[in-house]
């Protein structure tokens, strides 16, 4: 009796302790093992909340706790201090409220979503109806009905090229999914077309994309990967260059005049512009983190002239010539 007595008095020790724990996440929040120091995003677990860091930086708490049936999960992200609630019931989204707006979401006796509205300050913004293949049960049609008025989509995906189409007032656009980064769209007016696409698969791969409209074409060219390689309009050349990450690299764009512009990216980030006229440089343009800039000027491929800008990028600092 003693034995399990001190038995049950452990164990009601251990229950009352903290569950906190520290795991490896990634940037939505989903866990991916046990943390460690070298880890960009950590997930702490304590009790009913759970703390998203990035860098040691939060960026959202979230906290879930049971009222009868029904779980309430509130998410406060403290880039700019909102919070959204979430009310769950029998595992299905019920409502979810931000400010003074809140979408409810209503469902079939099958289970699947049949309506959802916007609410704001008590008066309804908004209303959505879904329709669904009878075969397959996926979604075919949504019905939208706002206070500026009433548009119609519908799905494809029985298709090889799934795609979708919309209709607001008279203008009808059906866009394609032709790869899964990349959509092109016909444009309807009623009985006119307004937009047209054609698209080409090229033999080493990629595709080529040519968008006619107002009698004018534009043609884009895509590699196999689904980025785009270059992009030609009536009045402008444009060309992308990547490194082995796929990641843009350089941006040149050339007019009818003669004048081209080449954009140099860093991880993201543009670092330097350079305008040309035919093959002479006329300015150089460099970009820092902090927002600020340095413009240089040219005359006969010779600098001449610094500029540098505040950070706002309007305002002059200064003006040196060499």
């Amino acid at each position: 009796m003693r034995r399990l007595s001190s038995l049950l008095l452990f164990l009601l020790l251990v229950s009352s302790l903290p569950a906190h724990q520290d795991l490896v996440s990634n940037s939505i929040g989903q866990q991916r093992g046990s943390y460690g120091q070298d880890s960009e995003y950590r997930l702490t677990l304590d009790g009913e909340s759970s703390i998203l860091f990035h860098l040691e930086a939060p960026v959202w708490e979230k906290t879930e706790r049971q009222e009868g049936s029904a779980l309430i999960v509130s998410t406060h992200t403290f880039s700019d201090d909102s919070v959204k609630t979430e009310h769950y019931l029998d595992n299905r989204l019920i409502s979810e409220a931000e400010g003074n707006t809140t979408r409810y979401f209503y469902y079939e006796d099958s289970g699947i979503l049949g309506k959802t509205t916007v609410v704001e300050d008590g008066l309804l913004l908004e209303m959505e109806l879904y329709a669904y293949d009878a075969i397959t049960k996926g979604l075919s049609g949504i019905l939208t009905i706002t206070k500026t008025g009433t548009s119609i989509s519908y799905f494809d995906s029985s298709s090889s090229k799934s795609w979708f189409s919309y209709l607001k007032d008279g203008q009808f656009e059906k866009v394609l999914q032709v790869t899964p980064n990349l959509q092109a769209k016909e444009v309807w007016n009623r009985d006119t077309l307004l937009e047209s696409v054609r698209i080409a698969y090229l033999p080493q791969g990629g595709l080529e994309l040519t968008t006619e409209r107002n009698g004018q074409e534009v043609r884009e060219v895509y590699d196999e990967h689904g980025l785009l390689i270059s992009r030609i309009s009536p009045s402008l050349t444009t060309g992308y260059r990547y490194n082995d990450e796929r990641v843009l690299v350089e941006e040149s764009e050339e007019d009818l005049k003669g004048s081209r512009r080449v954009s140099v990216y860093v991880e993201g980030r543009r670092v330097q512009e350079k305008l040309y006229r035919d093959t002479n440089l006329e300015k150089e343009t460099r970009f820092f983190e902090d927002k600020g800039k340095v413009e240089t000027l040219y005359d006969n491929n010779l600098p001449y002239c610094d500029i540098t800008y505040a950070l706002d990028g309007n305002r002059v600092l200064s003006i040196r010539y060499r």
